[in-house]
């Protein structure tokens, strides 16, 4: 038997797959009573999977380097908005 090929393509530059996995999801949202969603959904809910699916297998260490980066860039966003406010200066 050969091999079972699965393709998953979200943004259709192979396969428009969005409207086949939203037909999945509302099927068996369907069956568990649940109203289904309509596929222009599917982008924005296909692309936070896929990116909770890449933030799941990153290391502690990455979260760890993201939080302070996160914290620098904030202490200096809000540093220089500070000391630039024109409502501030006038």
């Amino acid at each position: 038997m050969p091999p079972l090929t699965l393709v998953f393509d979200l943004d259709g530059t192979l396969v428009d797959s969005a409207r086949d996995l939203m037909a999945t999801l509302n099927f068996i949202l369907r069956r568990e009573g649940t109203p289904a969603l309509p596929v222009e959904k599917a982008h924005s809910l296909l692309g936070a999977g896929a990116c909770l699916f890449v933030m799941k297998g990153l290391p502690i260490q990455a979260w760890e380097r993201f939080g302070w980066w996160l914290v620098i860039g904030l202490v200096l966003y809000f540093a220089y908005g500070f000391k630039n406010s024109k409502l501030r200066n006038s």
